[in-house]
């Protein structure tokens, strides 16, 4: 019984330390791109738990994810981005990945559309800010450990992203503990 109680701690204690706290604030569901304009990607990141580099693509379902950049410094808060020339459409992502291993995502966008060709972007505004609040309203204060937009809808996909993880854990800790009873752990 000793053995289990080991792996659910390190399994548990993984999950818990490899969630992240990126979250995407433009584009999103509220804002669209247009292709072959410049924008700009902007970002909050957790200091403690977010990585200091990461690599940006753009996906949409059933295709190729496009790389934007590569080895992007998370405190930030923002790149711009030259919009490539793809198809016309809401349903795409922007995902911040790994480096290392673009399997392992650290944040996905709300779906946002991308407009054709002759069109220009729509333009990021900030949420509005409390007068007691001390951040600069102009720019994603890149170590907001709250990481809270206008709407709360990225917060949802945070969210939704650790219940993941830890039901995940939970199916593994259960196959553990079948394994292990049947082994006599």
């Amino acid at each position: 019984m000793h053995t289990f109680s080991t792996l659910a701690v390190l399994l548990l204690t993984y999950i818990v330390a490899s969630t992240s706290a990126f979250t995407i604030v433009y584009p999103s569901s509220k804002y669209y791109v247009a292709a072959n304009t410049t924008c700009y990607i902007r970002w909050t990141y957790n200091a403690s738990s977010d990585p200091d580099h990461f690599s940006i693509e753009l996906e949409y379902p059933n295709e190729p994810p496009y790389a934007i950049a590569t080895t992007v410094n998370s405190s930030l808060g923002m790149i711009n981005w030259t919009v490539q020339e793809v198809p016309p459409r809401p349903g795409y992502d922007i995902v911040f990945v790994n480096i290392g291993d673009i399997n392992q995502r650290y944040a996905t966008s709300e779906k946002f559309e991308i407009k054709g060709l002759g069109n220009s972007s729509s333009v990021y505004q900030p949420p509005s800010t409390a007068s007691t609040d001390n951040t600069n309203s102009s720019a994603p204060d890149s170590k907001n450990s709250t990481n809270k937009t206008s709407d709360g809808s990225s917060l949802s996909t945070n969210a939704r992203s650790l219940f993941y993880s830890y039901q995940m854990a939970l199916i593994v800790i259960g196959v553990v503990s079948f394994v292990g009873y049947f082994n006599g752990f």
